[in-house]
């Protein structure tokens, strides 16, 4: 039998993506009553049906969904279109290669990168990732190529930093590594190295730093803040969950909630970049009450750890909270 570093938990992984799409296009309309009603509505299907793809909101609104693969485990090359409004698929350009477990980021020019992802094996059974790169144009529906990544990665990280240029860390076969893709040159240059992270999501903060979120599985581990201006990462205060599938989204308040699967049941926390400080949601994974002060995300609503009701999901151990903030709600995430 042949293993691969995945994530076993890819289909529940993909639904919250999923989520987190719908989230987004209830932010920004044309679907104010989804995020007000808070249910879900079926929508048209995709042509090809797919796991360990990616799906990029690019800025006609529209979703590219690329690569991944099929149920006859063929790797992909094909690509898609989703459209809101008319809640219908269509096909557009394919890559010239196919591949999964890779990252696609939208460039402030609106083309995306796809960057990196797993190939299959060799005839000795060997993983193989590739380092190679593309970039799809949403004018033509093409795709060109461009420079490959000093490190061919898969399960990596990728965000868009405030410079122009896409962050990439971590991921099988490239472990601590990470490096930054200039879009004005086509190029990539090797960065500073992680400390000890093996796959990575990547978020970028309001302030313009990044922020790493560990999926290595080991408990209570430290998220990683990258710094364009020194090209170095500093540790954030532990993690409460080692998390696998891990998905990210940034808060307008700032904040970042980051969600995945803890010993076989999801747990979500967020992390507050300004306070270096992580809080946990509870009601989850049969969590006990933790002994850190609890508020309620409610204006003028608090409870003390010793009231058995504080288990609730929406609440959360913060030392401080500024009750003029609303609490988060579904039109307030946008996918990162």
């Amino acid at each position: 039998m042949i293993f691969r570093n995945v994530d076993r938990f890819a289909p529940v992984h993909t639904l919250v993506l999923a989520a987190l799409f719908a989230i987004a296009f209830a932010a920004i309309a044309p679907l104010p009553l989804l995020a007000q009603s808070g249910t879900w509505t079926n929508i048209g299907s995709l042509n090809t049906p797919r796991t360990a793809h990616t799906a990029t909101l690019i800025a006609s609104g529209q979703v590219l969904v690329v690569g991944g693969e099929d149920a006859g485990n063929n790797f992909l090359t094909s690509a898609e279109l989703y459209n809101p409004l008319t809640g219908k698929w269509t096909v557009t350009g394919s890559t010239a290669i196919p591949r999964i477990d890779h990252t696609a980021t939208l460039l402030p020019n609106g083309e995306v990168l796809v960057a990196g992802g797993y190939l299959g094996v060799d005839q000795h059974y060997q993983a193989i990732y590739t380092a190679t790169a593309e970039l799809y144009d949403p004018s033509s529906g093409t795709w060109k190529a461009t420079g490959s990544m000093t490190v061919p990665r898969a399960l990596h990280g990728a965000t868009l930093l405030q410079n122009g240029q896409v962050l990439v860390a971590g991921g099988t076969n490239a472990t601590t590594s990470a490096e930054l893709y200039d879009p004005s040159k086509g190029t990539w240059t090797a960065t500073g190295s992680l400390p000890n992270f093996h796959l990575v999501a990547l978020t970028l903060l309001q302030d313009g730093r990044a922020l790493a979120v560990d999926e290595s599985g080991s408990s209570y581990t430290p998220g990683q803040l990258y710094d364009p201006s020194t090209r170095a990462w500093t540790a954030t205060t532990n993690t409460y969950y080692s998390h696998t599938g891990v998905s990210t989204a940034l808060l307008t308040s700032g904040d970042v909630l980051v969600y995945g699967n803890k010993f076989s049941c999801y747990a979500g926390e967020f992390y507050n970049p300004s306070t270096n400080i992580w809080a946990r949601t509870m009601g989850q994974c049969g969590n006990a009450i933790t002994l850190a002060p609890w508020r309620y995300l409610a204006p003028e609503r608090s409870c003390s750890p010793e009231a058995p009701l504080c288990t609730a999901a929406s609440l959360f151990p913060l030392p401080t909270v500024d009750s003029t903030i609303p609490p988060p709600t579904v039109g307030r995430l946008r996918v990162v």
